[in-house]
């Protein structure tokens, strides 16, 4: 049973990794913080320079907030290449691939899957905690995991991904 019906009527969910939301909540995360170390540093920096704060609690405050952004920045684009969900077409020709964008929305792409380079041409193993995806037609790469579950449909991943698990 799906967690919720597809979004395309007619095609079939063969995979839906299993921790999107948490990653979804991260994902957001970074923009909350960005936020708020573009409000804090300021604001600790007008305050340091009244004497109400200390220089090391400013110190502190700056350093917090750039290793806090920065490491949910670096998490945020490995968030962003990473494949939540895919779904193939009634005739199994293409292929719907979702991941979040920037902002932590979900962003579609079709394709065939002629387009898709096989995981052994580029030495890839689908039973790795991550393998990458990618495109005859493009640099660009995206990133799945099936070491934690969330293939729905097994037959549909191997006609897609021409690979046994």
């Amino acid at each position: 049973p799906e967690i919720m019906p597809t979004p395309f009527p007619g095609w079939t969910t063969v995979f839906r990794f299993p921790y999107i939301v948490p990653m979804y909540i991260a994902c957001r995360m970074k923009i909350y913080q960005t936020i708020l170390t573009a409000l804090a540093v300021p604001t600790a920096a007008g305050l340091t320079s009244t004497g109400v704060l200390s220089p090391s609690a400013f110190g502190f405050i700056t350093g917090y907030s750039v290793i806090a952004t920065g490491t949910l920045f670096i998490f945020g684009e490995i968030f962003r290449r990473t494949i939540g969900f895919i779904y193939l077409s009634p005739d199994k020709a293409e292929i719907i691939i979702s991941h979040m964008n920037w902002w932590g929305k979900r962003e579609d792409i079709r394709c065939l899957i002629c387009d898709i380079v096989p995981p052994e041409d580029i030495n890839e193993e689908v039973s790795d905690y991550f393998f990458r995806v990618k495109f005859f037609d493009s640099a660009d790469f995206y990133l799945m995991s099936t070491k934690f579950g969330g293939i729905k449909c097994k037959k549909s991943f191997d006609h897609i991904f021409n690979k046994e698990l």
